[in-house]
């Protein structure tokens, strides 16, 4: 079956292809950065900790202008974005308190779950609030 150079074209291009190409240079960069950082005697705690900031701002600024595109003030966009992090968290650590604690299933298996659930609920909050206008 031959594809067709639009088709392609259209897939790379797709929001949910930027996206996670965006997730995984983020990450893949904060966790070298962590390396580097743990590797020159920092903390790990305060290692994860600033690669984590890095990492929120650089995922705003990346998934804003080349994802979305967005049109919405920074400043508004970026309350936006702390609410639905905040919101990801919750719903990752009731994931897990419900799969581990109630329903007595390995943490491991309930975290690797959530990732993925808290993935999509991001992708779908940065679409349709974080860089939605008004």
């Amino acid at each position: 079956m031959r594809l067709e150079k639009g088709m392609i074209e259209a897939f790379f291009s797709s929001h949910i292809v930027k996206y996670c190409g965006v997730g995984v240079f983020v990450n893949g960069i904060g966790y070298a950065l962590f390396l580097l950082l743990t590797f020159a005697g920092l903390n790990h705690n305060l290692s994860a900790s600033f690669t984590y900031f890095l990492g929120v701002l650089a995922s705003f600024v990346l998934n804003r202008s080349l994802v979305f595109k967005s049109k919405v003030t920074w400043k508004l966009g970026f309350l936006r974005f702390c609410i639905m992090l905040f919101l990801g968290y919750v719903l990752n650590i009731s994931m897990l308190y419900i799969g581990v604690d109630v329903l007595y299933i390995p943490a491991s298996v309930v975290q690797l779950i959530s990732i993925v659930c808290v993935s999509v609920f991001f992708y779908f909050s940065n679409k349709l609030f974080v860089h939605r206008g008004i």
